[in-house]
């Protein structure tokens, strides 16, 4: 890999660590604005090289949908749940990508394995959530769903592309 890809993948990383320290500090804005601004740069960016572009429409749209959705989610996310809880349940992603793995890829089938895995990572992760206690504040639970609606689109979109 050349340098300067390297160079761009560890800065895409480093900037993508700040996601939600970056969300938790912008949550007195609208959702849409933070959202908007952010894809008209990158997507201003993008135009540099709109000549390279070829991309069906339908996977165009799962893009769209894809990363403004997560990104719209997870930002409403914060204006109503703590930015850890928040930034936890949004983890779930990648555990929500091997459980939804045969809906979107054929021939691909869960394994007791797999089930068992994801359910140590969502009782590990209820044990946060719930700091230790069996019941979860509901005063966060409009939050908690908007941050599990943003894991959910996100794996989805992952799955899809």
């Amino acid at each position: 890999m050349p340098a300067a890809a390297t160079f761009l993948a560890l800065t895409t990383v480093f900037l993508w660590s700040f996601l939600a320290y970056l969300g938790a500090r912008v949550n007195h804005l609208s959702p849409f604005l933070v959202v908007g601004i952010a894809l008209c740069v990158s997507g201003l960016i993008g135009t540099i090289r709109i000549r390279l572009w070829h991309v069906p429409l339908a996977t165009f749209l799962v893009g769209i949908g894809g990363i403004f959705g997560y990104h719209f989610l997870y930002f409403s996310a914060f204006k109503y749940a703590p930015p850890v809880e928040t930034n936890l349940m949004n983890y779930l992603w990648p555990l929500l990508i091997v459980l939804l793995s045969p809906l979107f890829l054929p021939g691909y089938a869960l394994r007791p394995h797999h089930i068992l895995g994801a359910a140590v990572g969502l009782a590990g992760a209820g044990l946060i959530l719930t700091g230790g206690q069996l019941s979860l504040d509901l005063a966060n639970l409009k939050g908690y769903l908007l941050a599990a609606g943003a894991a959910l689109t996100w794996a989805s979109y992952s799955l899809m592309t």
